[in-house]
């Protein structure tokens, strides 16, 4: 294969790679948003029912990176 070729290769990938996560981030912002309004539709604070779901590693994970350090 060319050069070319493989530049092209690079770039669908790359753009594909952003595209992927973004469409990830906005179907996960939809699941919450639907999660709170089901929540709402129940009479239930959306905010109270996350806090008594199990933390999964993920929040856990992300939730390390955010404190502030010293």
């Amino acid at each position: 294969m060319s050069t070319a070729a493989y530049g092209v290769i690079e770039i669908l990938m790359f753009f594909g790679g952003i595209l992927a996560f973004c469409w990830y981030q906005l179907h996960s912002i939809k699941k919450l948003r639907r999660e709170d309004q089901e929540a709402r539709n129940r009479g239930e604070d959306p905010v109270a029912a996350r806090a008594e779901k199990p933390r999964s590693g993920e929040d856990i994970f992300w939730d390390t990176l955010a404190k502030k350090r010293k």
